[in-house]
């Protein structure tokens, strides 16, 4: 699609571009829930606002008094506690130079990431701080977005897909969770391995499980791909998984994987529980071990092993880093890798004697 006009372009362009009336862009863009308005009529719209780069006459005054003073957050998930750890490092740092936080929630949803991106152009915010839940699909708009002057942190994608389009990144230091974990269960002569993943089909999980599973095989473990299971992003999702994985085991422990990595500590409460209810004690005949290191995961019976990334301060150095950028617009685009760590809790143990042949 090509821009219609040279002037600043109107909701009438926008309409035109999409091919929708004047109304329906209204109510897509103020978010009118009430309206019925297909995913795809929405995605039209929100496409030809980025590709027009329109702004409405309050984005445009906005840009005359050069102050929302807010930061807009994008987080996948409401209910994971280690995005709201994120948000919270944040709204701290942010607070302390001036600055409030708005939050969007985005489900997963490509639809809702783009409405914030066109939040984002009407200048609600001042910049956007992303934590992408739909994996590289919208990379495109970001670097579009962020070519015309929008600017945004990026703390979804691995470093090399957004360094060169000059974003800045806070990221955790690639892989290295994936090798503490394990390295972990490879000390403790676990062998048979296997996974609980969600969310289905996500690309930034399948990167962190094809990392997880080169690592592996580079240690000299066998992968078992029928001891894979993907799920949502649910407690109740994890409880299921483990569910169908234990359904399909024979009943001997010994054809049993002796260890489950998990992606989350959400997804692993879940997965606890479903072990519990089918008498499979953890950590002496299956250990868990899986990766955020929330709150709740000291008091999970039996306490989580998993790996912290630190989720407070890539909140707080996202924040530092995008109001720096605010105020020099011109410098280069940094890359901060938080290093993870390992806390070694309950959920883990040396393999069992009688568990050892695979």
């Amino acid at each position: 699609m090509e821009k219609i006009h040279a002037k600043r372009p109107t909701i009438k362009d926008v309409a035109q571009l999409a091919g929708v009336s004047r109304t329906t862009v209204s109510l897509v863009l103020n978010n009118v829930s009430s309206a019925n308005i297909s995913p795809e009529t929405r995605s039209r719209i929100h496409n030809a606002v980025v590709q027009l780069n329109y702004q409405p006459l309050e984005a445009a005054r906005n840009l005359r008094t050069q102050a929302s003073q807010t930061l807009g957050v994008a987080i996948p998930d409401a209910h994971n506690p280690h995005y709201m750890q994120i948000v919270s490092g944040i709204d701290t740092y942010a607070q302390s130079q001036g600055y409030s936080t708005s939050v969007f929630i985005t489900n997963f949803s490509e639809e809702r990431e783009r409405l914030c991106f066109t939040w984002l152009q009407q200048k609600r915010s001042d910049a956007l701080i992303l934590l992408s839940g739909t994996g590289r699909a919208l990379l495109g708009d970001v670097r579009s977005l962020h070519e015309r002057g929008n600017l945004i942190t990026n703390l979804s994608f691995r470093s090399d897909t957004m360094f060169d389009a000059d974003i800045d990144s806070v990221v955790p230091q690639a892989d290295l969770g994936e090798q503490l974990v394990l390295r972990h269960l490879a000390e403790l002569g676990h062998q048979r391995i296997g996974y609980i993943y969600g969310v289905a089909n996500h690309e930034l999980l399948r990167d962190r499980l094809d990392a997880c599973l080169r690592i592996q095989q580079q240690l000299g473990l066998p992968i078992h791909e029928e001891w894979i299971y993907r799920c949502g992003p649910t407690i109740d999702d994890g409880y299921r998984a483990t569910q169908s994985l234990l359904q399909s085991l024979p009943e001997t422990d010994d054809q049993r994987p002796t260890a489950l990595v998990v992606v989350n500590d959400l997804l692993a409460m879940g997965v606890l529980a479903a072990l519990a209810h089918s008498h499979i004690r953890v950590p002496q005949q299956m250990s868990v071990i899986s990766f955020d290191n929330i709150p709740q995961a000291s008091y999970t019976i039996p306490a989580l092993t998993t790996v912290d990334y630190n989720a407070r301060l890539i909140g707080e150095e996202a924040a530092r880093l995008t109001i720096e950028r605010l105020a020099q617009r011109d410098r280069p685009p940094i890359l901060t890798e938080i290093p993870p760590r390992l806390i070694i809790r309950q959920s883990t143990a040396p393999i069992c004697s009688d568990l050892a042949s695979d």
